[in-house]
């Protein structure tokens, strides 16, 4: 895919999106993976972002957190 988006790539959304965001991504036949919001600007929260970088970063085999949905 010309967006760089390869099979089982776990890709981060937000939850209260539009459902053709999280088709789009099956589509391309990775995961979407889920964050909170800002409850302030109702956009993606740079902290919830930062802290499932972070919990990927304590599972490198896998490349998702360890409480992820496509985890298990």
């Amino acid at each position: 895919m010309a967006s760089g988006v390869a099979v089982v790539m776990p890709v981060v959304t937000v939850s209260h999106t539009f459902i053709a965001t999280v088709e789009a991504i099956s589509q391309a036949g990775a995961d979407a993976e889920f964050v909170d919001i800002d409850e302030r600007t109702y956009t993606m929260s740079p902290v919830a972002l930062a802290d499932y970088l972070r919990n990927c970063a304590k599972e490198p085999s896998t490349g998702r957190p360890s409480g992820s949905a496509a985890a298990s």
